[in-house]
């Protein structure tokens, strides 16, 4: 992968129409940044668009969703989908920076939408999530092949938005994870995932900070990394939380909890994953 040729293209997504921002792939490149944290929480992730000089004959209120697409020379990624929630301009010009606020899913169907279940003993949670996926209009969610036996000990009766709905879930099915990429449930243990998509951080920008189970990589952006995922790093050096090298550390594999990420065309490059190590 490289690193040095970084790109980002944005589509904004209106009900009549679509247009695309792109990066050229050489030559001077527009100042484009994206920043945001993704969780495996069910609280709807969040990301922010800084886009310098952007003018266009668009307005740019009709346009509710944005598509980014991000990443390096021959490794782009569609990163994710994103609902609009803001917009505003944070400097005049004449290097005018235009901010676009974003919610990683419909907000508006997650916190509004109201479902209401009445569940038997033994419904299985596949059915389960399937209703809720199919309230929202979303693509067939993903359950781990693990989690496919699993079925309600007890009767589940429940209302509210789908945000109360997943917490019921979570409360439980003790041990599962449920999030969001776009407009797909993925559902996953939190240990021993038979998904395991694993992503390897052949470079660190610092070395890796160990705190009992618990690993802080900071490392380049990649934007197929999704909390639930899992990543190798190298530990040439490891250190614990006090800044004290630490030999007893083994492992260089953790899942991926929490993804704080900050990434530009022209400048900064850097996520922090904060990971549970195996």
């Amino acid at each position: 992968m490289n690193y040095y040729n970084k790109l980002i293209d944005l589509t904004f997504i209106s009900d009549a129409d679509s247009f695309t921002i792109k990066t050229p792939r050489y030559g001077r490149k527009p100042n484009i940044s994206i920043s945001g944290n993704f969780t495996t929480k069910t609280f709807i992730s969040n990301f922010e668009i800084h886009v310098t000089n952007l003018f266009t004959n668009k307005i740019l209120s009709d346009y509710h969703h944005v598509m980014v697409r991000a990443g390096y020379e021959d490794s782009m990624s569609s990163a994710f989908m994103g609902e609009v929630t803001n917009i505003y301009t944070a400097t005049p010009g004449p290097d005018k920076e235009t901010v676009i606020m974003c919610m990683q899913a419909n907000l508006s169907d997650w916190v509004s939408e109201v479902i209401d279940l009445k569940l038997d003993v033994g419904t299985s949670l596949t059915e389960i999530i399937r209703q809720v996926s199919a309230k929202l209009g979303y693509q067939e969610a993903y359950i781990d092949p693990k989690l496919k036996d699993k079925t309600l000990s007890v009767t589940m009766q429940a209302n509210g938005s789908v945000r109360d709905i997943v917490d019921e879930i979570k409360k439980i099915f003790t041990g599962v994870n449920v999030t969001i990429d776009s407009n797909r449930l993925y559902v996953f243990p939190e240990k021993d995932s038979t998904q395991q998509r694993i992503h390897k951080l052949p470079f660190l920008i610092q070395a890796p900070q160990f705190s009992g189970g618990i690993v802080d990589i900071v490392a380049p952006w990649n934007p197929q990394v999704k909390p639930g995922d899992y990543v190798e790093f190298p530990i040439n050096n490891i250190y614990s939380i006090t800044g004290v090298m630490d030999a007893t550390v083994k492992t260089n594999r953790a899942s991926v909890k929490t993804i704080d990420f900050n990434f530009s065309t022209t400048n900064s490059n850097e996520m922090n994953i904060q990971g549970m190590c195996l």
